[in-house]
């Protein structure tokens, strides 16, 4: 049985960052033990590199599992990467619960790593993915608000625990993490693959089905799922032509991307903020804090990390990357330099090491009062500064510098340069306490100023600007890094300058403009697509009178469409007499029958097939799907249904493929309650009675052209059942297909059952039985 799919991306969210707490599970795991005495005694008190081993353990991991991320999570999809990485996860988590001695520790953390990486890199890419354009920078902070819930929770868990006597404390404590990835385990399957996946995987009418189902309640005609597809194929075509291997991310230029989003996640890093995070209890007992009261005001300091972090969620789109980097890092600068001054100033130093048992990763007491204070003051503080500027921009920033081409790999180059450094900083700092104690924090301060002077110099400013703006940043002639600003988005001006555009340079010819090729022209004087409409028919009178009458539907809407003709005396000729066509002309047959035109169009024309096709069953595929709107009583842009095979009395309805609002039409409505065999033959009543009264369909012919000649003029990607060469028979017949300014960008072939192929099977062979008959003569 097929499981409902969740399409609010809100609930998506919520059941997707539970990948994100699981990192938070396993950061605040160790925190609020390593300074209990059932984890001192049963480890033998585990110091310097035996500590910074286990604490790193989880970074060396997530090294492992960001690199291998990318290339897993394009095999079989963001979603079931996430689900492959739980695994890891389970494994990790019982070996850690059951470990006898730290190397089993280390072990259970390492496989933990595994899948902290991969769905530290995926679950914010899978995010960005389905959501709207306009809220992927906020879903980005929700994946870290994710986290540090993550670690508020899992913290006060290990606090609670720390009560429990023997092994049974840090034992229970572990085991808890079982249960956000069992939550996680149980709610992806619920919720929907990535649409962009899908699509690079050729699946696009299910991608673009799961596009509307997310953004528009199933509305495939909606602005902004047609908006948001565009944005998909750019993407697919910027990935295509960027090639292949890791030479991309050096080369023309690229270097300077690469360097930018590695970069800023390394200082992320360097900048220290994960000592106050990780050992915020040892400070504590630094500063004399013990017992309950250390405890508590660790876990305080993971409460302000939340609460700050979501004030930056309402600004963060409001300020600018640059102006949140740099100070930022000044900030963090200086309150490293007062602890570490403090500490240096008021303290003394402990070679046995603090508290009652002696903990020997810390070695020396900061006097009681004002200076102790003062080291808790300000490392709430950094925290604080933290929360608000690097811990959420250095992701994002991370997101936007890389081109479309490289943003997926880019992005786990990034945070492969995050772990690498978060695996560093682990093995140092614990040896650091017990070595040069309180220095530790006068390097991290100096690294924070080095870190405020590299934004300033060689990170542009990011936020506000287009991609398009984006990549000029990074071009040999951009402006110095210091001297761009935040800029507002450009991209619906600049939208309309490419359609106006691709309006004056299209032009279209029409040949026959009797009742058909009249109705269609008119409805391509109204679209506005086009600068120069060309009418071509043996009927010199018809033509001019079509000119003239045209003439003044054109001046009555304003349009600035030219009409031009000329004698072409019958259809063979016409072909002759328009060969050779440019390169990238596209040309529409409409005229009956259509599939056998434009068979023998294709051989005539010598063009690419994918640039010749005819009108087919799309009339069909809209009168049916209102038909059946009406019956279903819904709206008809929410029916996916195609009339597909020969046009005429061999065409039929793909039933089995087709769907109401995602759902398949058998689900959504019972074969008991809509007849489909009555419903299509209505279909084909009601085209047979307009072609007795009128001899011809000429308006609902002329509102088919109008929609493909815009959607292959402005390149929407529009996805339509065309008339066009199937490889697989050797002749022309409607399919749905995805169309472009190049024409048919993607056959996409419909999971049709045994009865609908063997019926194509059959009208292709009667088809081509007819064009061999033609062609003998």
């Amino acid at each position: 049985m097929k499981l409902p799919t969740i399409y609010n991306v809100h609930l998506v969210a919520i059941i997707a960052t539970l990948g994100g707490a699981l990192f938070g599970f396993d950061i605040s795991s160790m925190s609020a033990i390593v300074v209990t005495d059932q984890y001192i005694t049963y480890f033998n008190n585990p110091s310097g590199v035996i500590q910074g081993a286990i604490g790193s353990a989880l970074a060396a991991g997530s090294v492992v599992g960001s690199a291998i991320a990318g290339p897993i999570s394009d095999k079989i999809g963001r979603r079931d990467s996430i689900m492959f990485a739980c695994l890891f996860w389970l494994i990790g988590t019982s070996i850690q619960v059951a470990c006898q001695n730290y190397g089993q520790l280390i072990a259970g953390r390492v496989l933990n790593g595994l899948t902290v990486g991969i769905t530290s890199s995926q679950v914010p890419v899978y995010l960005a993915e389905i959501a709207k354009a306009e809220k992927r920078g906020s879903i980005v902070i929700i994946q870290q608000l994710a986290v540090e819930f993550g670690i508020l929770i899992m913290y006060f868990i290990g606090y609670g625990c720390a009560f429990i006597d023997g092994t049974a404390s840090f034992r229970t404590a572990w085991g808890t993490q079982f249960i956000p990835c069992v939550l996680l385990l149980v709610g992806l399957p619920f919720l929907p693959r990535s649409p962009r996946w899908l699509a690079k995987v050729g699946r696009d009418e299910e991608a673009l089905r799961t596009l509307a189902c997310i953004q528009a309640n199933g509305d495939i005609e909606d602005p902004l799922v047609l908006a948001e597809w565009d944005e998909i194929q750019t993407v697919m075509r910027a990935e295509r032509e960027a090639g292949r291997g890791w030479r991309k991310f050096f080369m023309n230029g690229m270097w300077k991307r690469t360097l930018a989003g590695m970069s800023v996640q390394a200082w992320q890093q360097l900048a220290g903020a994960n000592v106050i995070v990780y050992y915020l209890t040892y400070i504590a007992s630094m500063a004399g804090l013990t017992g309950n009261v250390a405890m508590v005001t660790s876990g305080i300091q993971y409460a302000v990390f939340i609460i700050f972090t979501g004030v930056m969620w309402l600004f963060i789109d409001k300020t600018g990357r640059r102006t949140l980097l740099i100070w930022g890092a000044i900030g963090m600068g200086f309150c490293h330099f007062v602890v570490g001054g403090v500490m240096g100033a008021h303290s003394t130093y402990v070679p046995g090491g603090v508290g009652d048992p002696p903990n020997a990763n810390i070695v020396i007491s900061v006097d009681p009062g004002a200076p102790a204070n003062t080291v808790i003051t300000f490392s709430y503080l950094l925290i604080v500064v933290y929360a608000l500027t690097l811990a959420p921009v250095c992701w994002i920033y991370a997101a936007e510098v890389w081109s479309l081409g490289t943003r997926a790999t880019g992005m786990s180059l990034a945070a492969l340069s995050n772990w690498v450094f978060n695996f560093a900083l682990g093995m140092f700092t614990p040896p650091g306490f017990v070595n040069i104690t309180w220095k530790v924090f006068i390097i991290f301060g100096v690294l924070c100023i080095v870190a405020a002077v590299w934004f300033w110099a060689l990170c542009p400013e990011t936020c506000g600007k287009t991609l398009e703006e984006v990549e000029l940043l990074f071009a040999s002639d951009a402006p110095k890094p210091w001297k761009t600003k935040k800029g507002s988005d450009r991209l619906a001006a600049g939208m309309a300058a490419v359609v106006e555009r691709k309006r004056k340079e299209a032009e279209i010819a029409v040949v026959g403009v009797g009742q058909v090729g009249g109705a269609a022209a008119y409805a391509l004087i109204l679209a506005g697509v086009a600068s120069e409409l060309l009418l071509v028919d043996i009927k010199i009178e018809m033509r001019d009178a079509q000119v003239r009458d045209l003439s003044d539907v054109a001046y009555s809407v304003g349009g600035g469409t030219r009409h031009m003709h000329r004698n072409i005396s019958v259809v063979r000729s016409a072909m002759g007499s328009m060969v050779p066509f440019r390169s990238d002309a596209i040309v529409l047959v409409v005229s009956n029958p259509v599939d056998l035109l434009t068979t023998l169009v294709q051989e005539l024309s010598g063009l690419p097939k994918t640039q010749v096709f005819g009108s087919g069953t799309y009339l069909d595929s809209v009168r049916l799907r209102g038909l059946l709107a009406e019956k279903a009583g819904v709206a008809t842009s929410s029916i996916q249904l195609s009339v597909v095979g020969v046009h005429g009395d061999s065409q039929t309805a793909a039933w089995s493929a087709g769907t109401i609002n995602g759902v398949p039409i058998s689900q959504f409505l019972p074969p008991e309650q809509c007849n489909h065999a009555k419903l299509a033959d209505e279909c084909k009543q009601i085209s047979e009675s307009i072609f007795l009264a009128k001899g011809a369909t000429p308006f609902g012919i002329g509102s088919v052209v109008a929609s493909i000649c815009t959607s292959v003029l402005l390149d929407k990607g529009d996805v339509v059942p065309l008339s066009h060469f199937q490889d697989d028979h050797s002749c022309c017949f409607s399919r749905p297909v995805v169309l472009g300014r190049k024409g048919i960008v993607r056959m996409m072939r419909l999971p049709l059952n045994e009865e609908e192929k063997a019926h194509l099977a059959k009208s292709a062979e009667r088809l081509r039985e007819t064009i061999e008959r033609i062609w003998r003569h």
